[in-house]
């Protein structure tokens, strides 16, 4: 499900709620609206931190470089266990 579609279900349960008759039917129309509203932005806000997330780049075989045979490592003058 794509953040259009969610804004698109959100407009439609606006629609349908503002011609209903019933006001419990309507309530929960308009916070039916609300919630598809909320998960466009939440996935729209996923989608711009996704690219940034696949450009961090790993360390880890950098690190490991660094290791004692003991599994620890001095990382900026403290000593640090690693699980790696």
């Amino acid at each position: 499900m794509t953040k259009e579609d969610c804004r698109a279900n959100a407009l439609k349960c606006y629609r349908v709620a503002q011609k209903a008759a019933d006001r419990d039917v309507r309530r929960t129309l308009l916070a039916l609206a609300v919630q598809w509203r909320e998960l466009a932005t939440q996935i729209e806000r996923l989608q711009r931190l996704q690219p940034k997330m696949l450009r961090r780049p790993l360390y880890r075989a950098d690190a490991r470089r660094c290791i004692r045979a003991d599994g620890t490592s001095e990382t900026d003058g403290f000593r640090h266990q690693l699980n790696l």
